[in-house]
């Protein structure tokens, strides 16, 4: 009990220097900054401007004002569909080492597979750019997945054209 008063006490006296402090950092300007790191797992030989190409993508969104100061993201770019699935052990590494927390690839079908499972899991984004196979449809499994690409693209047109 004595311990307690001994500490309003406290507080007491040095109310005045705390609410000095409090309304001090209140009169700041609060900017907000969030940084997304998105990973890129793309493939040995292909896209081999890759980087670039995201690079540019990323200061069109910030022209177009979809990011800004208070939101951006940062792309670690990595390689992976090798022969002993290397994208999969990447996409591992980037959740959790390097707190990636959306993911672009991987750029090959096998490795898609598993890494937007883990997506899944971990409950992030991951946008699928080349792999094209029906599976990746099933939002049972696939729950995050997104997918843009050339054939499903293609599909679409064709569909449409073939229904008028």
């Amino acid at each position: 009990m004595a311990l307690q008063r001994d500490f309003e006490a406290l507080c007491a006296h040095f109310e005045p220097a705390f609410y000095f402090v409090n309304r001090t950092i209140e009169r700041r300007p609060k900017m907000m900054s969030n940084k997304v790191r998105v990973g890129h797992i793309g493939a040995v030989g292909y896209m081999k401007n890759g980087e670039k190409i995201l690079e540019i993508s990323r200061r069109e969104l910030w022209h177009d004002g979809v990011l800004d100061e208070k939101f951006d993201i940062e792309i670690l770019n990595q390689m992976g569909c090798g022969e002993a699935l290397e994208g999969v052990a990447v996409g591992a590494d980037m959740y959790h080492v390097q707190k990636v927390r959306a993911f672009i690839g991987p750029y090959c079908n096998a490795e898609l597979d598993a890494v937007a499972k883990m997506a899944t899991f971990w409950n992030v984004p991951i946008v699928g750019y080349m792999a094209s196979s029906n599976t990746f449809a099933d939002k049972f499994i696939y729950k995050t997945l997104a997918r843009v690409s050339l054939r499903t693209t293609n599909s679409l047109a064709e569909a449409v054209c073939s229904s008028t």
